[in-house]
């Protein structure tokens, strides 16, 4: 049988000879704005990043209430997973255009 990929929903990037999840990928050229989303609890999403996903799923605050909280889950952990992916290839577009300029 062959290994299950070990990121999240199965999207992982090989970095330094390993595997990890795309949530979990230090960039060389990322910026430290400095926000923080506040949480209600450990183990819960922020209210900007749920209604931020509920917005850009094109839900009414009605449908979204009626969501079971896996749904909701997936779609959040979904959007970090795109936004990872996005980074990751700004982060490379990056490096290909040093490499360019040598």
């Amino acid at each position: 049988m062959s290994k299950q990929p070990s990121g999240f929903l199965g999207v992982t990037v090989n970095q330094d000879n390993s595997e990890k999840s795309v949530t979990e990928v230090e960039l060389e050229h990322g910026l430290t704005t400095g926000i923080t989303l506040k949480k209600l609890g450990v183990d819960l999403v922020p209210l900007y990043e749920e209604h931020s996903t509920r917005v850009a799923y094109k839900y009414t605050m009605a449908e979204w209430d009626e969501l079971p909280s896996f749904e909701k889950a997936i779609m959040v952990a979904t959007r970090r997973i795109e936004r990872s992916c996005d980074n990751i290839q700004a982060e490379a577009s990056i490096k290909e255009s040093k490499r360019m300029k040598r």
